[in-house]
């Protein structure tokens, strides 16, 4: 009884043991499929900055007529609405031209020297949203919380539509209660139910939530500086500012990607040494079965040995 009973108890740490080196494979696959995914967003983040100074440098020589720049370097917001702007509206990455001819001209640059791949917003193509930008009295959102686009001060007046394009009408709530309440709310206007928090979580219609990871990333637009006199303004030049705006938002870019790949391959050892130990302790766990199979089947055999031994005493 002995016998049997150490056998079930193996038994039982070899499924056990199994289960673990499942739930560690299991572990492996998503870190891997993490360290991809942070490996293609590095790819891109590079990609992206190449053509961001490539398309700087035709600007600053006048190569391309009706290229007007990247979108988030021709507005300014407040600072306090940095993350949550840059949370809500990917569309500030895209660069503005005039035309679908300064579009294609841009695209003919960046394939000609291989300067990677940008997404280009054309004008001529928003000028159905104007409306909504000349909308008066301006619309009132639920508990009194900021309309994202209203916050947005243009460089020019006929960008406004560009910047609509990427904001919408997508309000600002304090913090996530807030913004789920008028998301969700079916009693609220359908125009409201996209909102973001000043952490830069967000809300949408579809009922999906996006929000978590580290630190909130903010940097996809130019903020609105106070002076030492009180007063407000973008400070420089527009160009001057657009480019400094660039290059510190393309730095936080390659240095937070550069992390987040680095910490999914230690996530990946890590799985990967896991792994190796849940097998380990899976293949010990197996021999110790065997082990105690083996020693059920011997006591068997040597209980009819006993009696006949017995027997003829």
């Amino acid at each position: 009884e002995a016998a049997v009973e150490g056998a079930r108890a193996a038994r039982q740490r070899s499924s056990r043991a199994d289960a673990d080196a499942a739930e560690a494979a299991t572990a492996l696959r998503s870190a891997r499929a993490s360290l991809a995914s942070k490996r293609d967003a590095a790819l891109a983040a590079r990609s992206a900055g190449a053509a961001a100074a490539a398309l700087r440098d035709a600007r600053s020589r006048g190569a391309i007529p009706g290229f007007r720049g990247r979108l988030g370097d021709l507005g300014v917001i407040d600072a306090r609405f940095d993350v949550a702007v840059s949370a809500a509206c990917p569309a500030l990455d895209n660069f503005v031209v005039d035309d679908t001819a300064a579009a294609q001209a841009c695209v003919s640059l960046l394939r000609a020297g291989n300067h990677g791949v940008a997404t280009f917003l054309i004008l001529e193509k928003q000028r159905h949203l104007q409306r909504f930008v000349e909308e008066r009295p301006r619309p009132s959102a639920p508990e009194g919380v900021p309309r994202l686009f209203d916050l947005i001060t243009p460089s020019s007046a006929d960008l406004a539509p560009a910047f609509y394009h990427a904001a919408r009408d997508t309000v600002v709530a304090s913090d996530l209660d807030q913004a789920s309440r008028i998301s969700f709310d079916r009693n609220v206007d359908p125009r409201w139910r996209r909102a973001v928090t000043l952490s830069g979580e967000l809300v949408n219609e579809s009922g999906t939530m996006t929000g978590g990871g580290g630190r909130p990333r903010g940097g996809r637009m130019r903020l609105l500086l106070t002076n030492a006199a009180g007063g407000k303004g973008a400070g420089g030049s527009e160009d001057a500012a657009a480019a400094a705006a660039a290059l510190a938002a393309a730095a936080a870019t390659s240095s937070v990607s550069a992390q987040d790949v680095a910490d999914a391959e230690a996530c990946v050892a890590d799985a990967e040494a896991a792994l190796s130990r849940a097998r380990g302790s899976a293949s010990r766990a197996l021999d110790a079965v065997a082990a105690a199979d083996a020693a059920v089947e011997a006591a068997r055999q040597a209980g009819p040995r006993a009696d006949l031994e017995r027997a003829a005493a």
